[in-house]
């Protein structure tokens, strides 16, 4: 079975990548990851995150957020009530965070974008 064309797909269909790429553009802003804190999530270290502040992070959500004034890329996890930061590696387990801790999640990573070349 011969695949359609991407090239014929798009002839015909319109796409706007700030409207795929930021559905809340009053919202959105983009960083750049240094670091593989979120490699085994397929996020490298020099990709665009594109985040999303108007989403309210859930357990599970990528996310931006600072800890103790640091900015952090990582996995929110919420297991009974407490709040992990997760780095999607299994040789690194979550970092509990604690009651003296000061943190804000400044969004919710929506995509990725990287070049190739």
């Amino acid at each position: 079975m011969p695949f359609a064309s991407a090239v014929t797909y798009f002839q015909e269909h319109d796409l706007d990548l700030n409207n795929y790429l930021q559905p809340h553009p009053l919202s959105t802003y983009f960083l750049r990851m240094e670091g593989d804190a979120l490699r085994c999530a397929g996020i490298y270290s020099g990709d665009i995150l594109v985040v999303d502040r108007s989403r309210i992070a859930a357990g599970g959500n990528l996310i931006v957020a600072e800890v103790n004034g640091e900015l952090l890329a990582r996995r929110l996890l919420v297991k009974k009530s407490q709040t992990f930061l997760g780095t999607d590696n299994p040789r690194q387990p979550p970092i509990p965070l604690q009651q003296e801790d000061t943190f804000a999640v400044w969004g919710v990573i929506t995509s990725v974008i990287r070049k190739l070349l």
